[in-house]
C-alpha cells in the first residue's frame, strides 16, 4: 500500500505492475476504496498548503498561555 501512496502522491500513474501486486490482495473494490482514501488525503494535504493553514502555535504555547495544563 506504500508503494501505491508513493506511485499516486509522486508519480500521479499507478504503473500496471503495481496494479497487479495490488490484486494479489485486494478484490476491485479493495482497490477502488484504497485509492479513494489516498487521493482524499492527497486533496487535503495539498488543499492545506494551497491556503496555508499551518498552525500558528504549538502545543507548547498554548500550555503555558493557560496556565501550564494542556487544554487542546
Amino acid at each position: 500500500m506504500l508503494e501505491l501512496t508513493d506511485a499516486m502522491t509522486r508519480d500521479i500513474i499507478v504503473s500496471d505492475a503495481l496494479f497487479g501486486k495490488l490484486r494479489e490482495t485486494f478484490d476491485d473494490g479493495g482497490i477502488v476504496e484504497v485509492m479513494a482514501t489516498i487521493a482524499a488525503y492527497n486533496m487535503v494535504s495539498r488543499s492545506t498548503v494551497l491556503i496555508d493553514r499551518r498552525p500558528r502555535r504549538t502545543a507548547a504555547e498554548i500550555v503555558c498561555e493557560v496556565g501550564g495544563r494542556l487544554w487542546l
